[in-house]
């Protein structure tokens, strides 16, 4: 093992930002800092709508009392950019007319106000007073975007963990949110959504200007803040302006909350357990009658205040979680007599010829048979293509394998396999547990009003997690009873950021901001310490040298639960860190407000994880086709009376696990510690021109800059050259460290909008851009392929015959014989990076970019038509066409896919040269998507007790790749390339979301009720929910490829009827759809469905709570909450099995767990106190 210790240069990098901040002697956010602010605009007229030049407008904070002055210019107009969120009065003074003040202004983050006054005439010292409508149209900017004040973020239901990212489900455009990864490693349990047809990875979040990106998976966040710390969250999705960048989906702007004059705090705890939940649809159906223990607390509090009243303020805030939570999951493990090798109850019906005669089939006791379905040959009789083979019998018996038979190592694996405790032969063995994390995020803010000119603040964050989880199968580990991650693993966060904004003059302001975040992490297995696979079944090539790779290999048994650790990530030792930097400039120059700005981010990825291809311990697959009959020769020469059959059943992967024939085998080790060191830059300008009073303009352009990225040691970027089948390193034996991969200088992303009035409640805005992908390099996709992990994949030579008839086993010289102290997996070790070019073992996996060749960085295209309107009661209602087109996604092609059906490694392109059998990915940008929607939303913002925020979308997205890690297409032979474009796995063409809060009219601050008895019973309760409908995922119907035989290509079922009928079953009562509609496809064909065909259940779900208030003084409150998910107890069910070669082929056997929403009915009760 070569360890290579990182020199990243982060602290220069960190000294060289915080010395150009210092220069600045103010500085910004960035191309994203400058969301952090919102602006306040105007025209002020008189009684005869003409304008009034040089009007004196003041803005002060209702918090803080920090007061902006400005004078209205030649047409009456005011602007006062980079206010911090918040309530604001605006007086306006011109001699000859009553000095008139609204109140109550909202400032919202990444917004432009627009407060319009008109003037009476009357001395100075008469003054008018209005309170300020909270509905206010945006007419100046053409963006397509949400913002999520505070008080909804507090109030509202937040199921789970109280993330604040579930109301991103309020957003038009956006996919109901889902938890990603496994809690042991993303213990923040941020949550992804697909927005606007794009990646989830396409979302960018910054949290006070500073970049939340978790380098290696860049759809996570680092960091979650707490609900208390939040002031407001702006999500723009359509058409950004120029100073939002990096982004393609969604750009995320989160500011958490500063002090104010006045001390404000909070202090709460909630509690859900398992007492407060129902059972789960799983468990019903289990027959189990009590549920696992279980318990969440989240508790925690906040204050903040005044320093010094008026100039410095602080606000902290802690949020502590720890749950014991109780986990259950349903295993398919095999049946007593399955495991006893006797599957003669699984002989089904003779099988005829095409004249209706017995087709006979030789046995391993001698003599022939009728063919029946259902049978289990053996892997290793008959011919090489699976042809010719005998059935198992013992004893005279046929369908049973003989004990002398059995594999040993396999036969120890089985012993420590608990057994089935469930009717059936799959989904048989239920099992509970418990789920451990303790979590604690602290958070600390300082603003610092230096003067009404200069305002400077400063954050800092932290997260602190433990989280343990255990094996589901005990001494034979399986799968954890925990949201994902067996073992345990510790997480420490770290998020700062430091910004101020300046006013040079009245027309020239100037901001910036400095961001660092840093993920530590280390997770380790339980199984660590013992060599499990080297020295208690004695397999050869399993574990190694390193500690690290000690325990469990990984054993997958086609349709059956895995066995062993099948956490091939796992154990893993991260360290990443971004630095954000940027500055930016704002200049008003008549009727035109002119930004421009500069920005940086570096990215610092350091892992030891070798999670590539299958793990560090080693991995065995056992799929059906090694005991299954190749049809082919049976069809050419006698035919089928009625169509040819498959005989890749359920039960043939087990069968191929007793006698220790795996078909493919696999082991990853580290050999150069993974590290990544990128830098972005990008500069903008975006001019906001006034065209005339009811027209706004808003023009820019970006330009993004992109550079190869380097590690330590001289290390750069890696590649291959097919034509010499060699890994080029970058660095090395005179590589040039780039290795040749380009990258355009040329990036430049136009956008385009405008706003234009229909007069005061009706504004039309439209727009078009272009964002750039911007997906790292550090990401898992190149994070580190050869030399850095030796990722060695072994297959038999078809999907019939064991792994030992691999080429490379063959030239190994390894018998042809189940696994044992002669045949394991081939060890793959130590290549020598001085020279530059190393030649890539046949077996080793590649993922690289092109050497000598631009890569293709692609770009989102967004455009759309939006009216918005102002309704009656406070009430903003959009409707609109907003659609988006990716070209050139990042993706990899397997470029040693097989091209021909039926070719196996023959048809391989680099096995015909260079005898090479492993997948060869080429990274570049190639994927192309295209979305549109229809698009309406209404909006309230909490007034006079109420507040509604709702979004409905009717939409089509259409791509050619699921993102992923490692995203990458099922077809990848140029014939059947096309089969790619289709439906996205997030293509759900109806959603409706919706939010409320509700004050009741009674109390004594109310309309009703306000004293007595009925205010003290009646007052002060409020109502809130979230309710969601829409439908269900898409998905695609599979097939076995061992007849196929293609390598690098997804088989798919044959539909052989024209419509597929919904039964709409569930569970034991039948399946979700006609499964007569589809066959198994036989031959070396492809079948005839394609990607994503069919659609799984929808969900309707309905949150609520109820709150009572209680005053125990008039400046402190004690609220009660009670709050409910899944109210009606609605079961959410998961999508169907979709492999037609599997005996649950079409049912739904379990509720989803994906989606951030209760599976079950759940309570959960509060206490919050706040002053």
């Amino acid at each position: 093992m070569r360890n290579i210790r990182v020199t990243s240069g982060v602290g220069t990098l960190l000294s060289i930002a915080i010395s150009c901040f210092s220069f600045l002697g103010v500085n910004a956010p960035p191309a994203i800092a400058q969301v952090l602010y919102g602006s306040l605009v105007g025209t002020i007229t008189d009684q005869s709508s003409a304008v009034v030049v040089k009007a004196a407008v003041t803005v002060t904070n209702t918090s803080t009392g920090l007061t902006v002055q400005a004078n209205t210019d030649q047409s009456g107009y005011y602007a006062i950019q980079n206010l911090m969120e918040g309530s604001y009065d605006v007086s306006i003074t011109a001699p000859g007319f009553k000095t008139v003040t609204q109140k109550g202004v909202d400032v919202r983050i990444n917004n432009v106000t627009r407060t319009d006054v008109r003037l009476e005439l009357g001395g100075v010292a008469e003054t008018i007073t209005v309170a300020a409508s909270a509905a206010v149209l945006q007419t100046s900017k053409a963006d397509v975007s949400t913002n999520i004040e505070s008080r909804a973020i507090t109030n509202l239901p937040l199921s789970g963990y109280r993330n604040y990212q579930t109301l991103m489900n309020l957003v038009p455009g956006a996919t109901p949110v889902q938890f990603q990864n496994a809690v042991i490693d993303t213990p923040q349990r941020d949550l992804s959504t697909n927005i606007n047809g794009q990646e989830r990875g396409a979302n960018n979040t910054r949290v006070d200007g500073a970049a939340n990106i978790l380098v290696t998976m860049p759809h996570h966040m680092v960091y979650v803040p707490p609900v208390e710390s939040i002031e407001e969250v702006n999500i723009s999705t359509n058409n950004f302006d120029a100073d939002q960048g990096m982004t393609g989906g969604a750009a995320v702007t989160v500011a958490t909350k500063s002090g104010t004059n006045s001390f404000h705090g909070s202090a709460f705890g909630f509690n859900a357990n398992n007492v407060t939940r129902a059972m789960l649809w799983d468990e019903n159906r289990t027959g189990t009658t009590k549920k696992p223990n279980g318990n969440r607390n989240i508790v925690g509090g906040s204050v903040g205040g005044p320093i010094k009243k008026g100039k410095l303020f602080f606000f902290t805030d802690w949020e502590g979680t720890f749950e014991r939570v109780g986990r259950s999951s349903l295993f398919s493990l095999p049946t007593d007599d399955f495991r006893a090798g006797d599957f003669s109850r699984k002989l089904g019906s003779q099988i005829l010829d095409a004249q209706g005669r017995q087709i006979s089939v030789p046995t391993t006791e001698g003599g022939l048979t009728a063919l029946r379905e259902g049978m289990v040959f053996d892997p290793y009789s008959g011919n090489m293509d699976g042809t010719g083979r005998s059935v198992f019998s013992s004893n005279g018996r046929l369908n049973v394998i003989p004990s002398s038979r059995f594999n040993a190592p396999m036969q120890k694996l089985l012993a420590l396999v608990p057994h089935a405790n469930q009717a059936g032969d799959l989904s048989n063995y239920f099992n509970q547990g418990t789920q451990r994390l303790n979590r604690n995020n602290l958070d600390a803010k300082i603003n610092w009003n230096r003067s009404a000119k200069n305002q400077i603040w400063g954050k800092y964050s932290v997260m602190d997690a433990l989280v343990r989880g255990d094996f589901g199968l005990g001494a034979a580990g399986g799968g954890c009873l925990c949201d994902g991650g067996v073992g345990e693993g510790h997480t420490l966060v770290q998020l700062a950021a430091i910004g101020q904004t300046y006013t040079v003059s009245p027309t020239f302001l100037i901001d910036g901001t400095l961001g660092w975040t840093r993920f530590g992490q280390n997770v380790q297995s339980p199984d660590l310490g013992t060599n499990f696979g080297l020295d208690v079944l004695g397999i050869p090539g399993t574990n190694g040298p390193d500690p690290k790779e000690s325990g469990m290999p990984a054993f997958y048994i086609s349709d059956y639960s895995g066995l062993g650790n099948t956490e091939g990530w796992n154990p893993l030792f991260r360290n990443d860190q971004s630095i954000t930097f940027n500055t930016n400039a704002s200049w008003m120059k008549g009727r035109h407000d002119i930004r421009f700005g500069f920005e940086f981010l570096h990215h610092l990825m350091n892992h030891w994880q070798p999670e590539l291809g299958e793990g560090p311990r080693g991995a065995f697959y056992f799929a059906s086709g090694l005991t299954a009959l190749n049809p082919a020769a049976l069809e050419q020469t006698v035919g089928f009376r009625n169509g040819t059959p498959s005989f890749e059943e359920t039960w043939n992967g087990m069968g191929a696990f007793l006698l220790g024939a795996s078909n493919e085998t696999g082991k990853s080790s580290q050999f150069i510690k993974m590290n990544s060191m990128e830098n972005v830059y990008a500069l903008y300008v975006r001019d906001r021109w006034r065209v005339s009073s009811k027209l706004t303009l808003n023009l820019g352009l970006r330009w993004e800059l992109y550079p190869t990225r380097t590690r330590s040691a001289g290390m750069g970027v890696e590649s291959y050259d097919p034509s010499t089948n060699e890994v080029l390193v970058g660095g090395y034996g005179g590589i040039p460290r780039d290795a040749g991969v380009g990258y355009s200088k040329k990036l430049f992303a136009p956008r385009i909008g405008l706003a234009y009035q229909l007069g005061n409640n009706t504004v039309i805005r439209s727009g078009y851009g272009i964002t750039y992908h911007s997906h790292p390099w550090g990401a898992q996709a190149l994070r580190g392929w050869y030399p850095l992990t030796l990722v060695s994949v072994f297959d038999g030579v078809n999907g019939y015959q064991p792994v030992t008839t691999d080429p490379n086993y063959v030239k190994a010289g390894v018998p042809n014989q189940p696994l044992g102290p002669n045949v394991g997996i081939i060890p793959i070790c130590c290549p020598d990076i001085s020279k530059g070019r190393i030649p890539l073992p046949a077996s080793d996996e590649m993922g690289y970019p092109v050497a000598n060749e631009q890569m293709k960085r692609g770009y989102i295209q967004s455009w759309n038509f939006i009216v918005e309107h102002k309704l009656p009661g406070e009430i903003l209602a959009s409707l609109g066409y907003v659609a988006t087109a990716s070209v050139n996604g990042f993706a990899f092609l397997d470029i040693n896919a097989s091209q021909i059906p039926g070719s196996g490694n023959d048809g391989r392109l680099l096995y015909q040269r260079f005898g090479r059998t492993a997948t060869t990915r080429e990274w570049n940008g190639r994927t192309h998507s295209i979305y549109h929607s229809m698009q309406a939303s209404v909006n309230r913002r909490l007034t006079s007790g109420l507040l509604i925020k709702g979004a409905y979308t009717y939409s089509h997205a259409i791509d050619q790749a699921s993102y992923g890690d490692w995203t990458a297409f099922n077809w990848n032979a140029a014939s059947v390339f096309d089969r790619n474009r289709a439906n996205s796995n997030f293509n759900i063409p109806h959603m409706f979301q919706v939010g409320y809060v509700y004050e009741l009219p009674f109390g004594k601050t109310k309309k009703w009720a306000t004293s007595g008895l009925t205010a003290a019973v009646l007052g002060d309760w409020q109502f809130n929910g979230l309710f969601a409908a829409y439908q269900g995922r898409q998905f695609t119907v599979t097939a076995s490829g061992s007849s196929l035989n293609m390598p690098g290509n997804l088989q798919t079922a044959d539909q052989v009827k024209p419509d597929v009928a919904k039964l709409g079953l569930v569970g034991d009562d039948g399946t979700w759809f006609d499964t007569t509609a589809f066959a198994r496809p036989t031959g070396a064909r492809f079948g005839t469905v394609g990607r994503n065909t069919m659609r799984g259940p929808g969900v309707i779900n309905a949150d609520l709570s109820l709150y009572r208030t209680f005053k125990i003084t008039e400046a402190i409150n004690l609220q009660f909450r009670g709050e409910s998910f899944n109210l009606s107890n609605t079961p959410h069910f998961a999508n169907p099995t979709n492999s037609a070669n599997s005996s649950n082929f079409g049912r739904i056997l379990a509720t989803q767990s994906g989606d951030a929403m209760g599976r079950s009915r759940e309570f959960r009760f509060g206490l919050r106190l706040g002053f």
